[in-house]
């Protein structure tokens, strides 16, 4: 689960040869809402299921800003995965959780229409070591299971 998320964008003046210093923006951190994650988590764990959480990386492309290394490209990027982890402690990537989080961060500058939430991830590829579940069966089943947490979490948030 993601207990807050950062959003990670390419440069593209850096990519461009305008400011090779810097060629990724990083933002600040961007925190799900405490409650609903904690009941996500309760709700997962009371199953028996191992609950990992951390930080999440949510970026502006599937390729260079996920850490993809392609000589085919000018990315800049052949460090990024490894400064995300040592610097920011982040152990997920997608394009969502982000934005997601901001999103609600921004609803709740008007208490009356405050928006909750919280990301669970489903973890399908460990790219740094190359594995893969392949599985298209195994992968909607873990689907499922995923959305009848998060539905049976839903009951127990006060909205």
């Amino acid at each position: 689960m993601a207990d807050t998320a950062l959003l990670v964008t390419r440069n593209v003046n850096a990519i461009m040869d305008e400011n090779p210093d810097e060629p990724y923006h990083i933002s600040k951190r961007c925190d799900s809402s405490q409650n609903l994650t904690d009941i996500l988590k309760k709700c997962i764990s009371d199953a028996g299921i191992l609950v990992n959480s951390g930080v999440n990386a949510t970026t502006d492309s599937f390729y260079c800003s996920q850490g993809r290394v392609n000589d085919v490209f000018v990315d800049s990027n052949d460090d990024l995965i490894t400064t995300l982890r040592e610097r920011y402690n982040v152990r997920t990537f997608d394009m969502e959780t982000f934005q997601l989080f901001h999103l609600a961060f921004c609803a709740k500058l008007n208490p009356e229409q405050s928006i909750k939430a919280a990301a669970v991830k489903m973890i399908f590829a460990n790219r740094p070591k190359d594995l893969f579940l392949m599985c298209d069966k195994t992968k909607k089943e873990l689907e499922k299971i995923g959305g009848l947490f998060c539905l049976k979490a839903l009951k127990d948030v006060e909205l």
